[in-house]
């Protein structure tokens, strides 16, 4: 590709010389403002980061990364989205290399704050290579100090990953088609980051409609040498993915294209609304009014940044439309005219994509925009200002000076308040969070409690463990990822609705304040040295030594035996027996076998015995049962609901199981399938 020296004075006339460039009185300067936002960021991104959300999808995404570095098989995929559909698994890739180094959720998440610091970094470098420093300085301290985009880069998650790829997109493409020396190999690696944005959430595939148009508008100055090139590195990187499609028939295509499809759409401006969100930081204090309340009052300037953006957006379509797109359709495309096609195709597609839509929509399924919306702040401002200085240049000399300084207050005044109230904003949470007023899961408690169970395990061998949470299995537990960081057998229980209790010794981490199982937790062994604080709770572990444990020890036969080896030794009927009330059930079983990977569902009927009619039901897992083993006895737990229109007479309550895969119930040994354990009358209202 030749230099195209002609083309380089006009791409210096028209998006302007770096600042850097200007001579050594600018250099110290320039590089002490560089070194500034830049230091900005780093605090605003790894700065107390021990408060980093630690919830279920966290635990799920580290679990899967942390089984691979293990020795563990190639992830073919990641986590399940919220639309049903299995993720591509790059977030596992890339949450590898750090835990590869050390397995702690804490070196994950400093990872994952490096990638979002990673950004700004890009997002600096290729705008100043393309308008200028000043243009750079504008766009990568509105990104820098952005509220929604520090959040996301300060917890884990797939949708978290994403800004640095999106930038690495928008910097090849913008680099390629609108500097003044075009580099092919940047069209090649623009496929590359576009595989990589696209498989950190779905949403993300409105990505390829964007590039695609892009290309399509600037054909003419496309290389399909290094497209075709760019092409096979997009196949690749999505490899993995792509055999998992095919050794599942397709299944998951078919599921993708069903959840795009819906059976009922919405029409309306959401999307617009989240990505305004976005680049304002609109929404995000309203999540905590304690830390609204502590922050400075100037809610003026989200406004402010909305209409700036609104502006320099119509600024830059309108530029297009009064001549501009005639640069558009040459083979090497006018610099300014390419650079704001780019930004407004990659701003404009998305929403008028998801004017109709079939799923609820948040704002992190736009995060690739990020970080568009700002380097289209900072050309045009910097192109205003570089304008407006041409113009006076040779007319109203004495006032030259003090014009273009008038210019900058107004255009470049409102973007550093912003800048240094968005940056508060951050502060502020940060305070807030250490003095325990904006409380949450964190990070550093996994991590302690992981060294915690590590060493209670260590020092009694041969206890495995059993975590008592909101969810009764590793994938719906918040603390699902502690068997996997630990290296310890643990096995999970939900509050509330189940308990496991092993014949032999087992260790207790009571992580919830319920009182179901307080009264039995406090016969066994404390380990109060081992406790690990969490705000106002403490999350206490507990030792149970081998033999009985004063639960589940009944010496009566079962009344009931189902083929998977489950046996049902006690009921226990309470609660409200009454319509519109609810009737709990705890069941006590025993494993005669393990039943197996197979996961099973318990169901409790309530039958109207006269006419043998099902008035109501609840069905859950009480326990999972893929973490029984031969000899191990369980409590479940079920509230049946009494409809207010139940007719009177004698009930019934019968129960069994169920395959959750086949939905097949589990036969009894003495025939059947649903065993009869009480009866009750409801009397006729009076």
């Amino acid at each position: 590709m030749t230099n195209r020296g002609g083309v380089h004075r006009r791409a210096v006339a028209g998006l302007g010389g770096r600042i850097l460039a200007g001579g050594r009185p600018t250099s110290l300067a320039a590089g002490a403002l560089v070194c500034g936002l830049l230091a900005a960021a780093a605090y605003l991104r790894f700065s107390r980061l021990g408060f980093a959300l630690m919830e279920g999808d966290q635990s799920i995404i580290l679990g899967i990364a942390l089984r691979f570095v293990r020795g563990g098989p190639l992830p073919l995929t990641g986590m399940k989205s919220s639309a049903g559909v299995m993720m591509p698994p790059l977030a596992e890739y890339l949450l590898a290399v750090p835990l590869f180094l050390r397995q702690e959720v804490m070196a994950a998440v400093v990872f994952n704050a490096l990638l979002a610091f990673l950004a700004v970094a890009v997002c600096l470098w290729f705008t100043a290579r393309l308008a200028g420093l000043r243009a750079g300085l504008i766009a990568a301290l509105l990104f820098a100090v952005s509220p929604w985009a520090v959040h996301y880069s300060r917890f884990l998650w797939n949708p978290n990953l994403m800004p640095l790829f999106s930038t690495l997109l928008l910097g090849s493409l913008l680099l390629y088609f609108a500097a003044p020396r075009r580099r092919p190999l940047l069209l090649t690696l623009s496929l590359l980051w576009l595989a990589a944005a696209i498989q950190l959430h779905p949403a993300a595939l409105v990505l390829i409609v964007t590039v695609g148009l892009i290309a399509l508008v600037l054909v003419r100055a496309l290389s399909f040498r290094h497209l075709v090139l760019g092409t096979g590195l997009f196949v690749l990187l999505l490899a993995p993915y792509l055999w998992y499609i095919r050794i599942t028939g397709l299944t998951e295509l078919r599921a993708m294209l069903s959840a795009l499809g819906g059976q009922s759409a919405y029409l309306n401006a959401a999307a617009f609304l989240h990505m305004r969100d976005l680049i304002t930081g609109h929404g995000l204090l309203e999540s905590a009014m304690a830390w609204r309340g502590a922050v400075w009052p100037w809610y003026f300037l989200e406004r402010i940044e909305g209409w700036l953006f609104i502006g320099c957006a119509a600024y830059a379509a309108l530029y297009l439309v009064l001549g501009g797109w005639r640069g558009l359709v040459r083979r090497e495309p006018a610099p300014l005219s390419a650079a704001f096609a780019i930004l407004l195709l990659w701003i404009a597609v998305p929403g008028l994509l998801y004017l109709r839509h079939t799923v609820y929509l948040q704002n992190y399924y736009f995060a690739y925009i990020y970080p568009a919306p700002y380097v289209l702040i900072g050309l045009v401002v910097d192109h205003a200002l570089k304008g407006l200085a041409s113009l006076l240049r040779p007319r109203l000399l004495p006032w030259r000076r003090g014009a273009v300084a008038a210019a900058h207050l107004l255009l470049v005044g409102p973007i550093l308040a912003i800048g240094l109230w968005q940056f508060h904003i951050a502060e502020v949470r940060m305070d807030l969070q250490e003095a325990g007023v904006l409380h949450q899961r964190q990070a550093q408690e996994i991590d302690q409690l992981s060294r915690a169970l590590r060493q209670i395990t260590a020092a009694h061998p041969g206890c495995g463990a059993v975590v008592i949470s909101g969810g009764h299995a590793a994938e719906t537990s918040p603390f699902g990822l502690l068997g996997d960081l630990s290296g310890a057998d643990v096995r999970f229980v939900q509050d509330g609705r189940g308990l496991i209790v092993p014949e032999g010794c087992a260790i207790y981490l009571d992580t919830t304040p319920g009182a179901w199982l307080q009264s039995w937790l406090t016969g066994l062994t404390e380990l109060p040295g081992e406790q690990v604080r969490s705000g106002s709770e403490r999350w206490r572990f507990f030792l149970k030594g081998a033999g009985p444990s004063g639960c589940c020890d009944g010496g009566s036969g079962p009344v009931g035996e189902w083929a998977n080896g489950l046996q049902l030794f006690e009921r226990q009927l309470s609660g409200d027996v009454a319509r519109s009330g609810a009737i709990e059930l705890v069941l006590t079983w025993r494993a005669s076998a393990a039943p197996g990977p197979q996961t099973y569902h318990f169901f409790n009927h309530l039958v109207h015995l006269p006419d043998g009619r099902l008035i109501s039901q609840e069905d859950g897992p009480g326990v999972h049962t893929p973490h029984l083993r031969e000899g191990d006895r369980f409590i479940t737990r079920f509230l049946i609901p009494v409809p207010a229109d139940a007719p009177a007479g004698h009930y019934e309550i019968r129960v069994g199981l169920y395959s959750l895969q086949s939905l097949e119930r589990v036969p009894l040994t003495a025939g059947g399938d649903a065993l009869p354990v009480a009866t009750l009358e409801l009397p006729a209202q009076g």
